[in-house]
Order: C-alpha cells, then structure tokens, then sequence
C-alpha cells in the first residue's frame, strides 16, 4: 500500500492507475464506520471488485470494537460486554499483532501472493541435510525458503494510515 512513488515496476502510475494502491491519510483523527466505508468503497471504484477482510492491529481493533458496545443487545441476567467476533458491511474485521497502532488494512486476498524463488527444502548448501553438532550426540537439520511477496493488483489494496490511537497505552507502544 505504498504510494508515495511516481512510478511501480519502471511503470507510472498516473499512466496505469491500477498500479495505485488507495490510501487514505486520516491525520490523527480516530477511527469511525466512515473511514472503513471509505477502504471498502475506494477498492470497489478503483478495481471494480469487492474487498474481502480488513485487517488491524490491537488498537484499531479495540476502538472499533468501543464503537459497537452501544449497539450490542443485552438478553437475560448475564451482562457479557464482549464480542467474538468483529465484521463490517459483512467483511471480517482480523486482529493481527504485527500492524501497526495507527492503520486499518482491506484487501482483496487474491491480490497478496507469494511468490517463492527457492521453494521449501531441507538446507544443504554443502550437499549434506544433517550437520553433526559438535561436543553433543545429536544431528540437526532446517527448513528454508526464499521468495517475495507480490501483489499483481495494488489497486485491490488499501489503507487508512495516521488514525489516533492512546499513546501512553503500553500495549499499542511499536
């Protein structure tokens, strides 16, 4: 969702507007059903295809989960505040510990592939899998792969960045 360069690949993006990913600068302004609306509504128009999930880390996902206590129902003498899970407009809405405090992600997941230019396999640069550990009776071997993430439609990205969050919180502290 980098969007700040002129060009993607060697190809300009005014020319190829699909090579822009949409982000939306939300200059410390908090987090409101309008700013995912408008995630959801800038994939649409920009790729003509619907978003599948949004995707936040700890602070976006409690305050947007603060924006909906108000309307949860309450039934029975059993006062349960909490949810399960969080969708919008039908789109799930993922808590994920490696985002960032103060961005909300949608995409469409056809967009992020993962294109690997070593595939899975055991590591034998010397032509041997198991490596003797030395001073112990053991062997040891490891997995590796190598490869890129790619993203064949950036228009199907998008971001709402710069989103206020509580600061002295330590758990949102990156």
């Amino acid at each position: 969702t980098h969007n700040q360069g002129l060009t993607f690949q060697g190809l300009s993006t005014t020319t190829y507007p699909q090579l822009q990913a949409n982000r939306i600068q939300c200059n410390s302004q908090p987090l409101t059903e309008s700013v995912l609306q408008s995630l959801e509504d800038a994939i649409e128009v920009q790729s003509g295809v619907m978003m599948d999930e949004f995707l936040a880390g700890h602070a976006q996902f409690a305050a947007y989960a603060a924006l909906g206590y108000a309307q949860k129902r309450f039934t029975g003498v059993k006062l349960d505040k909490g949810f399960q899970t969080l969708e919008f407009n039908g789109h799930s809405f993922v808590k994920e510990v490696d985002m960032p405090p103060s961005a909300i992600y949608a995409y469409v997941k056809e967009a992020i592939k993962w294109g690997p230019v070593q595939e899975l396999g055991f590591g034998d640069l010397d032509g041997k899998v198991l490596k003797w550990v030395a001073g112990f009776m053991a062997y040891t071997a490891y997995l590796r792969e190598f490869g890129n993430m790619l993203y064949p439609h950036p228009n199907q990205l998008a971001v709402a960045d710069t989103l206020s969050y509580p600061l002295t919180n330590p758990a949102y502290a990156q």
